[in-house]
């Protein structure tokens, strides 16, 4: 009875340091588990955002927390057209194994965006670098009249962003009405997939839910900061028209995260 127990023994050590090859008979020495395939991946456990949130891995075991090194893909973490990415928790926090996978979320490093004319009468596309190019001044741009936004819908400009502006990140306008001092403003419209995500600005009625519009040095610039405070896709501006008066004017867009640092738009 000794011996058997002993055979037993000796058994589960040579098992516990071999390997396991899995469609090779040659494991890599350095490897516990080796797959060979021409044809076939490896299918890891997938999963929605809320069901991965959903894994214990704060469970103690033998004293300690669970180590980093799970691995799973998550079928909607990402808020851009990446689809799903592996993730892995580090044994804090799960990272994307995947760069081009912005979190759900997180802020991303840039945003991809469209810039769109919805309706032109003074704007013109070719000047579109204008909005991001850090002269936050009206005075300091060198083409300021190609920036004029007609009243009564004369121009319409349309953000739309490659991924969704998360929760506590701002958007910040730059603009002028040095043409009429006091007389037309900015309206600016915020959606989420073509739903309004938060309630409209209009600088000109003094109606600024979650944002302010500040003086910016003079010659009646202004800085509109607005919170985010529902999850944006698409940011919409327009001059509001009170009936007389000539065109405010758009100078720059920028986007902040939620420790105020800029982020850049990718394709610009």
């Amino acid at each position: 009875m000794k011996l058997s127990y002993g055979f037993i023994l000796i058994f589960f050590a040579q098992f516990t340091f071999s390997q396991i090859g899995i469609a090779t008979t040659s494991p890599d020495p350095s490897s516990i588990l080796h797959i060979e395939s021409n044809e076939k991946g490896v299918l890891f456990p997938r999963l929605t955002m809320a069901q991965r949130d959903a894994i214990n891995t704060t469970a103690i075991v033998n004293g300690e927390t669970v180590p980093g090194g799970l691995t799973i893909y998550c079928t909607d973490c990402c808020s851009n057209d990446s689809g799903g990415a592996l993730f892995c928790f580090n044994g804090i926090e799960w990272k994307s194994l995947d760069s081009d996978c912005n979190v759900v979320g997180e802020f991303p490093d840039c945003i991809n965006m469209t810039l769109s004319l919805i309706s032109d009468e003074h704007m013109e596309p070719a000047d579109y670098p204008l909005l991001f190019d850090n002269f936050l001044l009206e005075a300091s741009q060198p083409n300021a009249n190609s920036l004029r936004m007609h009243e009564n819908s004369g121009d319409i400009l349309e953000f739309n962003l490659g991924e969704l502006m998360p929760v506590g990140g701002k958007i910040v306008l730059y603009w002028s009405d040095d043409e009429d001092p006091g007389g037309l403003g900015l309206l600016v419209n915020l959606d989420n997939a073509g739903v309004t995500s938060q309630p409209s600005i209009n600088t000109f009625l003094g109606l600024l839910p979650n944002s302010t519009n500040l003086v910016n040095g003079g010659a009646n610039d202004y800085i509109l900061t607005i919170d985010i405070i529902a999850e944006t896709d698409t940011i919409t501006i327009e001059s509001f028209l009170d009936g007389d008066g000539d065109d405010p004017r758009l100078i720059e867009f920028k986007m902040l995260d939620d420790n105020d640092i800029e982020i850049p738009a990718c394709n610009f």
